[in-house]
């Protein structure tokens, strides 16, 4: 099984860009509920359709994910949980 979200998930959120990822363990403990997931082919067409009807609702999904890796994920902080995980 796959845990971790794909290295993407950052880039994209990063970028400002709604996203829907397949279903990964750890993902809404990185991203919160900023990133939709899906299960399943079934699962997936479901969702395209409504957020293709709900603009606003992406849009806000977008900036959320925005803020989010920009307050959390950027490279900075990983450098600083590395070397804390180094020097204490």
């Amino acid at each position: 099984a796959k845990f971790d979200p794909a290295v993407r998930v950052m880039e994209i959120a990063a970028s400002g860009n709604f996203q829907l990822a397949e279903y990964r363990e750890n993902t809404k403990k990185l991203m919160r509920e900023t990133v939709v997931e899906f299960n399943s082919l079934d699962d997936l067409v479901e969702k395209v359709k409504f957020y293709l009807d709900n603009e606003g609702e992406r849009k806000r999904l977008a900036k959320a994910s925005y803020e989010l890796v920009l307050e959390k994920h950027t490279i900075h902080h990983r450098a600083e949980e590395i070397l804390k995980e180094i020097y204490g």
